[in-house]
C-alpha cells in the first residue's frame, strides 16, 4: 500500500494510523488527541471532552488500553440523574428499571414505537433519534 494520509489525530485516526504502516496523521491542532485532549492554561488542566474509554468488545478494549500503557486511571462509573426524588442511572435509558413501573413501560413503548415508525430501512439513526425526541425518555430527561 502506498502512503496513506489520515485526517485527524483523534482516537480513531491515531488507532487507524497505528495499524497502517507508512501512514501519516494530519492534525490541524498543535497536539493529537481530538476530544480526548487536555489543555493547560494558567496552571490549570482542562479536558476538552470525555476521557472515557469503553467498549463491550474485549478485543477492542484491550487494544485501546494497551496503547495507553500505565497512563490510565480505572474506576467504576456511578453517574445518575435525580428524577422525581430518586436516583436514575445515567444514561437515562440504562436506568429505566429505577423508574416507577408505569413510567418505565411508557418509555419502553415510546422507544419501540419510534423505531417501528421509521418505515424506510435506509433511514438514518438521526431520523430515528428525531422521532424519539418526542418520546417519554426524552421528555423526562429534558424536564427540570
Amino acid at each position: 500500500m502506498g502512503s496513506v494520509g489520515v485526517l485527524g489525530g483523534g482516537v480513531s485516526g491515531l488507532a487507524f494510523a497505528n495499524m497502517v504502516q507508512g501512514s501519516e496523521v494530519l492534525e490541524r491542532e498543535r497536539s493529537a488527541g481530538g476530544m480526548m485532549r487536555s489543555v493547560r492554561e494558567g496552571g490549570y488542566t482542562f479536558d476538552l471532552g470525555s476521557h472515557i474509554i469503553f467498549s463491550r468488545n474485549r478485543r477492542v478494549l484491550s487494544y485501546m488500553l494497551g496503547l495507553l500503557g500505565g497512563n490510565r486511571i480505572t474506576h467504576r462509573r456511578r453517574a445518575a440523574i435525580l428524577y422525581g426524588g430518586r436516583r436514575v442511572k445515567y444514561p437515562f435509558e440504562n436506568g429505566l428499571g429505577d423508574l416507577p413501573k408505569a413510567e418505565a413501560l411508557a418509555c419502553l413503548a415510546d422507544y419501540v414505537g419510534a423505531a417501528a415508525a421509521v418505515e424506510d430501512e435506509a433511514a438514518t439513526w438521526s431520523a430515528v433519534g428525531q422521532e424519539r425526541s418526542q418520546n417519554a425518555p426524552a421528555a423526562r430527561m429534558s424536564e427540570p
